[in-house]
């Protein structure tokens, strides 16, 4: 079993500003995938990033520094998460697939379009 502990993907989009993987193992965690598109998440950042897609058949030391080449100083966008989710009332969900006869997504995506007034109706059907 190998000591070295693996490193985030994330961690390599911070080190393209500063230094150049130490050894073969690191090199094999680098996904260039995930460098390009956390430069892409930037303003401006977009042609470079195209261009890049190019030379992903590179060896990944050397695309490694071709990166560090070319996007070193540029600034990295920050990473899209998915965000807080409405809490979901499954009371509701439940009481519109049995009324409706359909599946729990579809009863999820009718409630989620539904209007305040037809809600409050809604929840006054349930009790």
């Amino acid at each position: 079993m190998s000591d070295v502990k693996k490193q985030s993907p994330f961690r390599f989009v911070n080190l393209i500003k500063r230094s150049v993987p130490q050894d073969t193992q690191q090199l094999k965690e680098f996904l260039p995938f995930l460098i390009n598109r956390s430069f892409y998440f930037k303003s401006g950042n977009e042609r470079i990033c195209n261009l890049m897609n190019h030379f992903w058949k590179l060896d990944k030391g050397m695309l490694y520094k071709l990166y560090q080449k070319v996007l070193g100083n540029k600034e990295i966008g920050k990473w899209i998460s998915k965000g807080k989710q409405p809490k979901k009332n499954e009371k509701m969900i439940e009481y519109f697939k049995r009324k409706y006869d359909c599946s729990i997504k579809t009863a999820e995506d009718y409630i989620l379009c539904m209007t305040k007034e037809q809600l409050k109706e809604f929840k006054r059907e349930l009790k």
